[in-house]
């Protein structure tokens, strides 16, 4: 494909292109956008004029979109129930339509677009599904209403921007020789100064708390307007109480020992040599994120007190949250006197952006996913630094024949449902036939008050009856993050340890049970980063295992695994001391 400035003999070819955009959107539930008549006649044939800004993508000689691009001051977007991303000189997108069949052709003319001038803003219907929809996939964020013909229709408002001081352009390259000099001095400092530092966060944070707020409230708009599931806004959601417990948080880090510079061993060679191994920090370490705007702070502080610099690169659903508390932490490190550049976050929040950081192994000596499978299936597959798998969590409960059944309900419902968007919930309940017509009932009547969907086994159909759906294959293997569970009846802790072994993916399984032989060989089998006996999945936590608060929780072996502080950020280096031996 190819972009290129329209003509007036294009006319034909693009009226036929907008009356099939106004076609689809009719019978798209969007028949308001553009009417029957939008764009006009007169504007489109003053699009095509010499000096407009009219343009076409063309593929194979033939015109399949078309828009109107501009950097100008756009009057439609001087008023705004919201803010802008910044108040720069940016490009302006306008009655972007292609043919349809013209697969690709919408991504190629918006990216084209922002590629011209690294600040692009564009709006569209509420109504119009499948450009909100592209626009998230770009990396656009939600920043608020404008009005169009003549301020009386409504429609929302998108930006994307690459920023940098002085309003040039940034890449990643630069995020990174920053980061790569700053890591420098940060591994210098001592335990004080990133204390002080941590302690400078904090605080800042909680004094930004209604920015942060302010940030997120925009956030949570821009997710209900796109149809972002409830539990997964629940993820995006920031209250007064969060910030406090995200502030709490970083005190508790910087109460942590240092993990720089501890002496692991130390030996002597045959020759005399002194050999000393000691704790070292990363250097720099980067994060890909997704939803959770506490992970922002949580990442940044931990890589600090490790002694590494960070660049977070956060998901576009939670971008105006990300800036804030990023921001945040930044102010303060320099009211500590320290580089703000220990903290750096990716404001382009875009694929390419996401691959671009995947390749920047000239400057970062480790790459940690936070999200979805895709996310981290995309960045295991990609990347060219090395990288921790974490987060995927399709978490197991078995409740064995001779289980305390209230325990077991207990232990149930707060696993599947004390907050059913991370990755330490319930995701498969596993029954003992010596236990299940009794215990099913009851852990059926417990869910349903959380209005949790099952889908389950013939067994355990036959014994639910019809209020359960019969589960797929692919129901056993998926995280669901959401209210539903799949269930099964299984023949002993054998064919359990089985199942698990097929569908888990290595994160938290427990089992409920008063046999000490099966707890113990539920333990000794189950090969999972994280093995309850008569204990909530939910505890799978930084925080809950006294780490203050975690960078993820590894479900690989290699080098970490589990939930992952400070201590998992170091790496060490061996230390030699001679007096002028040769080999």
């Amino acid at each position: 494909m190819q972009i290129r400035k329209s003509r007036p003999e294009d006319l034909a070819s693009v009226l036929k292109i907008y009356d099939g955009a106004r076609k689809f959107m009719r019978e798209n539930g969007n028949p308001t956008q553009w009417k029957d008549w939008y764009p006009p006649a007169d504007l489109i044939e003053k699009d095509l004029l010499p000096d407009a800004h009219g343009y076409v993508c063309e593929e194979n000689g033939e015109i399949v979109a078309v828009f109107y691009y501009n950097i100008e001051r756009d009057p439609t977007y001087e008023v705004i129930d919201g803010a802008w991303l910044n108040d720069r000189p940016c490009g302006a997108l306008h009655r972007i339509a292609a043919k349809q069949g013209a697969k690709g052709a919408g991504t190629f003319c918006i990216n084209w677009a922002f590629e011209q001038c690294g600040n692009l803003k564009i709006d569209t219907h509420e109504d119009n599904a499948p450009m909100r929809a592209l626009l998230a996939k770009l990396g656009f964020i939600y920043c608020g209403i404008i009005w169009v013909l003549n301020g009386t229709e409504e429609r929302i408002a998108f930006q994307k921007t690459i920023r940098e001081e002085g309003y040039v352009m940034y890449d990643l390259e630069k995020l990174g020789e920053r980061a790569k000099k700053s890591s420098r001095s940060l591994a210098l400092l001592g335990t004080d100064e990133k204390n002080k530092a941590l302690a400078a966060i904090s605080a800042g944070l909680k004094q930004d708390k209604e920015k942060i707020l302010a940030a997120n409230r925009r956030d949570l708009e821009n997710a209900e307007k796109s149809n972002m599931p409830q539990a997964m806004r629940d993820r995006l959601l920031l209250t007064e109480s969060r910030i406090s417990s995200i502030a709490a948080a970083v005190l508790e880090v910087a109460a942590l020992p240092d993990p720089v510079g501890k002496i692991e061993k130390g030996f002597s060679h045959k020759n005399g040599m002194q050999i000393i191994k000691k704790t070292v920090p990363f250097g720099v370490i980067g994060v890909i994120y997704e939803s959770r705007p506490n992970v922002t702070a949580d990442v940044a502080v931990l890589c600090l007190k490790s002694g590494s610099a960070v660049i977070l690169r956060g998901g576009s659903d939670a971008f105006n949250s990300n800036m804030a508390i990023a921001e945040s932490m930044r102010a303060a490190l320099e009211s500590a006197g320290l580089d703000p550049d220990y903290i750096q976050l990716v404001e382009d929040t875009g694929r390419a952006a996401a691959e671009r950081l995947m390749k920047l192994d000239k400057y970062l000596d480790l790459l940690i996913p936070r999200g979805g499978a895709g996310l981290i299936s995309s960045v295991v597959q990609n990347s060219t630094v090395p990288v921790i798998e974490t987060g995927t969590g399709n978490c197991h409960l078995y409740v064995e024949k001779s289980a305390d059944v209230e325990m077991a309900l207990n232990i149930l419902e707060n696993s599947k449902c004390s907050r059913v968007s991370v990755c330490n919930s319930l995701e498969s309940l596993l029954v003992d036939e010596g236990i299940a017509a009794e215990f099913l009932p009851l852990a059926k009547a417990r869910l349903d008050a959380h209005n949790v969907e099952w889908r389950v086994c013939e067994k355990c159909s036959a014994i639910l009856g019809g209020s359960a759906k019969a589960a797929t294959e692919s129901d056993y293997a998926t995280e669901f993050l959401d209210y539903i569970i799949s269930a099964k009846a299984v023949s002993g802790i054998d064919e359990a340890i089985e199942h698990i072994g097929k569908y888990s993916t290595h994160h938290s399984d427990a089992i409920v049970t008063r046999d000490y032989g099966k707890a113990q060989k539920f333990l000794n089998e189950v090969d999972s980063a994280a093995v309850y006996v008569n204990a909530s999945t939910r505890f799978t936590d930084g925080g809950e295992f006294g780490f203050g608060a975690e960078i993820g929780i590894s479900t690989q072996k290699l080098h970490a695994r589990g939930p992952m502080g400070i201590e998992a950020l170091c790496s060490y280096k061996y230390i030699i001391y001679g007096d002028g031996q040769v080999r």
